[in-house]
């Protein structure tokens, strides 16, 4: 034992109160946060945490991609008329939908009857309604034919509300979310399902509004109802009749018909007359036409708001006077289509610039492949089709655009800010699909040619951009496609989408002859691979043509094109791209098929990595044959396990990229992702066991991802399959399958080895066994090999260890006989243990070989295997799993009355340690309290090893309260006998240890206390100048002395002569307590100083009986019991308590009675037994 940590043994108890610490500090430094003072105010600056800080909410819902419904939710609650949809609300059908959990509404109505506003009015209602109430969700979707979301994206979508709204749901979120940033995985639709479900269960209520469930296709319907229904909330659905769905998945649902009701109607007509100065005068000049203007809207109106809408600027456009009006009344259309009729013959009488203006822009926004701004709308409108040019001079503005569209196009803008140009409604978008515009070329060609011109016009500045990029940093040949379109209107929609439009023009055979000359006369080209928004250069027309699958342009051989080795050829692009049909054309006219590009990778390694139609293209690259008739290069063949400069083969890749999906999908051959794996492993001229460059094999690479079903498939799929590899690291597949808690992987080694010898004794390169990697690195050992990454699993999720703790038993299990073996690390006073280092490393310190699968066993120093892993988390939660609530287990004591908790708190490593003592602290049966032999503490050895976030955790735990803290601090200070300066400063800034010390009722007797085992240190003067001074005391009283000296300051004269009299009067009293003695203190200070010291249980009576014999301290005190002077009654008061002090009482207070009277000068009339 070091003697510097020896301290006294015994119990204490210390009155609450004392002073407030390091209030006055200034520049001082620990290390979990700074103190820096501002002028009287205290600045604590935290530091990140070392576990790191929790995902934001824009990280999480980035991870989520969901469809945002926000933006349409807020315009539909501005298009709504003050106290319209109030009748929608009032049904009997919603009082239900909002009163019975489990109900389905559905409120269905015509297209135009304000479906989309009344689910607007609902969810405001239900915000307003439940808006204190944290334990209700309210979620909504607005699903819009133009935006074709997906059942992921609205299931994201409904999750992204439910993190954004609700931090407890974004905390349940958080760890799947870590657990995929980790592996870089990204959200899959079962996992969005499973999340929405999981997160729902922690509210009491969920309320679902859902509009426009018509407007998405059958799967989604299908796939959204599927979800939503079995979760037991209240459900809205706003929406066009679906009377088949509405049937099968809700038959006992309630349901409401939707019909713009008159007095709706009404409001809005009038609303509309208000803003019309003209309509409004002569309204007020014809009263009895003014009564039947209203009741006609209502009437031809048909219960459909859009149409009243349409009607009313219709009338507003054609009346100047009473006769006009009566006119335009006469001819409203009482249908919608009718009144799209009559809006297209408004058209249609314009000029003719305007009538191809109008209805180019409808075609470009029905065929457009996603929604335009106004500035691309604008500036495809200045295209010359007959010249194949843009004249800037024919632009059109926003405003002058939408009025010769006559209100059929708008332009909404989107949450994130973006402005698009759309038709008003649904309908509008049906009614044009069924027009025809002769007089303008087909739709497609005319985008697919306007596309191209676009790009062509700006290629030499896209091709400059995409050399600088490649200049600047090596190896990066791609730009983002947003940074170099910013400002140039149209160009990001062509470089994204002309080979769309021509694609459907090149099916068609009537692509247009300018495509091919852009094609054929240009040096270097520029790509969007699809679904990215990355620019990279091609250097052939070619390679665009087999981007976009132009099937029929490449079988006529008009585009040149000669390999070259070490580039990547029109081959690799149609491998890339799953375009089966342009890949089979170009293996029938060119040659190339056979070359690699500049990283070594064949068109098979493309394929394998694309989504979509890669198998049929994988059977064609598997397939040729040097016989092929059918080829113009029969000779050249793709050599199917070809490496990359990665080492990488074909097949490699292809288990790479499925690694992380279940048995059961990929046993599935019927889906894409199953059918590539089935097709590799049943080709007979496959190496499965090629190593990459860091000798991992597929097999190998598969074991080290958590939750995958590949391992499992290759082990059932190839018979002859390697499994015993190694890696550059020495890592077998067997290790890494335990790194991944591939529970049913290990089982079947193990099966194999029946003894477990061989594999469980396998050690890696650092002499490390799979145990004691799981243990060393929490899993996370091939990721820390691969990336070069050092981090801890336990930070990102908590709850990583019980499936951990699963692959712990196995391998720990007694018939395997498996142990870790762990030796002593330096020569601390509390010895810490480690895992051993390699087993060839020479002069290695006496191994302890530690069982985990034996709790009760006892080691060297009758140690416990929870205390020789007390700095391995993983370790210590299995330990403890079971046995929390046994404190025979969790207490246990070594030779030294040691227990686990003290050597997790003494750890170097303040992660594990943290996390270990984290674990330990929630055990039930756990005494933090506990001292060893010596009188130590936890909380000593935390103080000792400096590490403040363990201090925080054990104050936080529930045993302690602001006397027992105080009395621990006390404690600390009086009894170690090691330079405890650095430590003690750390211990007095902890949140806890102020808020003990600064709280109400715990007096000044327990910081004299302190200051009185402070001074008997010679390596503390600098925290004992600080308190004497009172630099610890904290701001707020600081503060409130202020007040009470300004509020003095402000007396008027009278008080302060008052005062100043008082205090001439009181000079000779106070003379005594301001005089100073030789070493500088008061005579108040040193009775203060003697009566902490003899409330302090501590202080022994020798050290006492020394204290009273001095000189200052005679002369501090007032002897004379019948002045009853308060601190000598104090002081008498602290003696009587203590029942080691009866002989100095007597030698003390000797000459006074004591008897059992109350008289004036008896002792016991002086102490309070109260």
């Amino acid at each position: 034992m070091d003697s510097h940590l020896q301290v006294a043994r015994g119990r204490m108890d210390v009155d609450q109160g004392g002073p407030h610490f390091f209030s006055g500090a200034s520049h001082v430094t620990v290390r979990d946060f700074s103190v820096r003072n501002a002028g009287r105010d205290m600045i604590i600056v935290n530091p990140a945490p070392i576990s790191g800080p929790d995902a934001s909410i824009e990280e999480v819902t980035a991870w989520l991609k969901g469809a945002n419904f926000r933006a349409i939710y807020r315009v539909s609650l501005e298009a709504r008329m003050d106290n319209t949809g109030t009748w929608f609300i009032a049904t009997f059908e919603f009082g239900e939908f909002v009163r019975q959990k489990g109900t389905v509404v559905w409120a269905t109505g015509i297209p135009g009857s304000g479906k989309t506003i009344l689910a607007s009015i609902s969810i405001e209602h239900l915000e307003d309604t439940f808006s204190r109430r944290s334990d209700v969700a309210v979620l909504y979707a607005f699903l819009r034919y133009s935006e074709k979301p997906t059942l992921l994206q609205i299931i994201a979508g409904l999750l992204t509300q439910l993190v954004s709204c609700h931090n407890f749901a974004l905390s349940h979120l958080l760890p799947v979310y870590q657990r995929a940033k980790t592996h870089r995985d990204e959200l899959s639709c079962s996992e969005a399902v499973k999340l929405l479900r999981s997160s729902l269960s922690l509210f009491s209520d969920t309320f679902i509004v859902i509009d426009g469930l018509d407007e998405v296709d059958d799967a989604t319907k299908d796939g959204l109802l599927r979800v939503l229904i079995p979760l037991n909330a209240h459900i809205l659905f706003t929406c066009r009749p679906l009377e088949l769905f509405m049937g099968r998945h809700t038959p006992r649902a309630l349901h409401i018909p939707v019909q713009a009701q008159t007095k709706d109607v009404g409001l809005y007509v009038a609303e509309r007359i208000k803003e019309s100065t003209t309509l409004a005068s002569i309204l007020s000049e014809h009263p009895s036409v003014a009564e039947s203007f209203t009741a006609l809207i209502k009437e031809k109106s048909n219960g459909m708001f859009l149409l009243a809408r349409l009607q009313m600027e219709l009338v507003l456009e054609r009346c100047a006077n009473i006769g006009s009006l009566l006119k335009a009344l006469e001819t409203l259309p009482s249908g919608i289509h009718d009144m799209y009729r009559l809006t297209m013959d408004r058209i249609s009488s314009l000029s003719e610039e305007k009538v191809s203006v109008a209805h180019r822009t409808f075609l470009w926004i029905l065929h457009a492949k996603r929604d335009l701004s106004p500035e691309d709308l604008q500036h495809a409108l200045t295209f010359s089709y007959e010249a194949k040019e843009f004249v800037e001079d024919n632009s059109v503005s926003t405003p002058v655009l939408l009025s010769i569209c006559c209100g059929l196009v708008t332009v909404e803008e989107r949450q994130d800010g973006r402005r698009v140009v759309r038709f008003i409604h649904y309908s509008t978008q049906e009614f044009m699909r069924g027009l025809a515009f002769s007089h303008l070329p087909d739709p497609h060609d005319l985008l697919a040619v306007t596309s191209v011109a676009c790009v062509e016009t700006h290629l030499e500045m896209l091709t400059a951009a995409l050399k600088s990029a490649t200049q600047k940093s090596a190896g990066k040949n791609w730009v983002p496609v947003s940074d170099v379109t910013q400002h140039l209107p149209l160009l990001h929609y062509a470089l994204h989408n002309w080979g769309h439009h021509a694609k459907i023009c090149d099916d068609q055979q009537s692509l247009s002859p300018s495509i091919y000359s852009f094609l054929s006369r240009h040096g270097t080209y520029a790509l969007v691979n699809s679904g990215q928004d990355r620019l990279w250069e091609v250097s052939t027309g070619l390679h665009l043509a087999a981007a976009h699958n132009l099937s029929n342009l490449i079988s006529s051989r008009i585009l040149p094109y000669s390999p070259t080795h070490g580039t990547k050829t029109p081959f690799h692009v149609a491998a890339e791209h799953g375009h089966i049909t342009a890949l089979s054309v170009l293996i029938q006219n060119y040659s190339g098929v056979h070359v690699r590009d500049e990283t070594g990778r064949t068109p098979l390694h493309y394929c394998v990595q694309s989504e979509g139609r890669e198998i049929e293209v994988a059977l064609q690259l598997l397939n040729l044959s040097p016989s092929d008739t059918w080829r113009a290069f029969p000779l050249e063949i793709v050599d199917i396990n070809a490496q990359d400069k990665q080492g990488c083969s074909a097949f490699f890749d292809a288990c790479y990229r499925v690694a992380g999906l279940p048995i059961e999908d990929l046993n599935d051959s019927t889906l894409p992702y199953g059918r590539i794996p089935h097709l590799l492993t049943s080709h007979p001229g496959i190496d499965f066991d090629l190593a990459d460059s860091t000798g991992n094999t597929p097999f190998s690479h598969a074991c080290s991802c958590p939750d995958s079903g590949m391992a499992t498939f290759l082990i059932s799929s190839i018979s002859n399959l390697q499994v015993d590899t190694r890696n550059m690291w020495g890592e077998t597949p067997f290790m890494r399958a335990c790194d991944s808690s591939l529970i049913k992987v290990v089982e079947w080694f193990l099966s194999r080895d029946p003894g477990g010898c061989h594999l469980l004794h396998q050690e890696d390169d650092e002499g490390n066994t799979a145990l004691e990697r799981i243990l060393a690195y929490e899993g996370l050992a091939a990721i820390r090999n691969e990336d070069g990454r050092v981090f801890r699993r336990m930070n990102v999720d908590w709850e990583v260890g019980d499936y951990l703790n699963d692959m712990i038993r196995i391998l720990s299990d007694s018939r395997h006989a498996s142990h870790v073996r762990m030796v002593r690390a330096g020569h601390e006073f509390l010895p810490i243990y480690q895992l051993r280092a390699s087993s060839r490393k020479p002069h290695q310190p006496p191994t302890v070989h530690v069982c985990l699968g034996d709790t009760h066993r006892r080691y060297e120093g009758a140690r416990t295997s929870l205390m020789l892993l007390a700095n391995y988390p993983v370790a210590v939660k299995y330990l403890v799993s079971g046995n929390e609530e046994n404190p025979d287990f969790i207490n246990a004591q070594d030779n030294n009355g040691r227990s686990a908790l003290m050597y997790a708190c003494f750890g170097k490593d303040y992660d594990s340690a943290n996390f270990s003592v984290t674990v330990l602290t929630s055990c039930p049966s756990v005494d933090i309290h506990f001292r060893d032999l010596d009188g130590i503490s936890a909380l000593d050895y935390a103080v000792c090893s400096l590490n403040l976030e363990a201090l925080d955790i054990l104050l936080d735990h529930p045993s302690w309260n602001p006397p027992t803290i105080r009395t621990a601090v006390i404690r600390f200070a009086a009894t170690q006998k090691r330079n405890i300066d650095k430590t003690l400063e750390s211990l007095l800034y902890t949140e806890k240890v102020q808020d003990a010390f600064s709280g109400i009722g715990g007096g000044e007797a327990d910081s004299f206390a302190l200051i009185t085992a402070l001074r008997r240190r010679v390596d503390c003067k600098n925290i004992l100048e600080k308190l004497e001074r009172g630099i610890f005391w904290r701001e707020e009283e600081d503060d409130e002395e202020d007040e009470e000296e300004e509020e003095e300051e402000g007396e008027d004269d009278e008080d302060d002569e008052e005062a100043e009299e008082e205090d001439a009067e009181d000079d000779e009293e106070d003379e005594d307590n301001l005089e100073e003695h030789p070493d500088g203190r008061t005579l108040a200070a040193i009775r203060q100083a003697t009566i902490a010291a003899v409330k302090n249980p501590l202080t022994s009576i020798e050290q006492l009986e020394s204290h009273f014999g001095k000189k200052e301290v005679k002369d501090a005190f007032v002897w004379d019991i019948d002045v009853r002077d308060p601190d000598t009654i104090l002081l008498i008061n602290s003696l009587a308590w203590r029942s080691d002090c009866s002989a100095l009482f007597d030698d003390l207070f000797g000459p006074l009675k004591r008897c059992e009277g109350r008289h004036r000068t008896c002792v016991h009339a002086l102490i309070r037994f109260n």
